[in-house]
């Protein structure tokens, strides 16, 4: 299971310190409440708030890895605004149309159409 492995990368990374933060606590309890508050974040978000917890001195309890994995979520959210907000191409219309135009050749000459516009070289679309 995952939060198996999430206990034993973070044991590894800060030994004892880790697990004396449960001493007195029911172990399996703590893990299936690590589980139920992270179980909404993604495998990426979960390893975002390794990577951001990696050069901390002490371990993480559950409130600030929550924290952190929120941080990785908002990252990913702002790197995939900056993909998808790129601004379209400016391209000329008489760019466009030679383009179409090739394609609609290309079709033509294998027999099918690919573009998904009418080819007003053909008459297609004229009322």
């Amino acid at each position: 299971m995952w939060i198996e492995r999430l206990f034993s990368r973070l044991a590894a990374r800060y030994g004892s310190a880790f697990g004396r933060q449960w001493d007195g606590t029911n172990l399996a309890k703590v893990k299936e409440v690590w589980t139920e508050e992270l179980g909404g974040f993604t495998a990426e978000q979960i390893g975002g708030a390794l990577k951001a917890t990696e050069t901390n001195t002490y371990p993480p309890n559950l409130p600030e890895f929550v924290a952190a994995c929120r941080r990785a979520a908002a990252d990913g959210l702002r790197r995939a605004d900056a993909v998808v907000g790129l601004p379209a191409p400016d391209i000329r219309p008489e760019v466009i149309a030679r383009r179409l135009k090739v394609l609609n050749d290309f079709g033509r000459t294998f027999g099918k159409r690919t573009a998904m516009v009418p080819d007003p070289a053909a008459g297609e679309g004229s009322a």
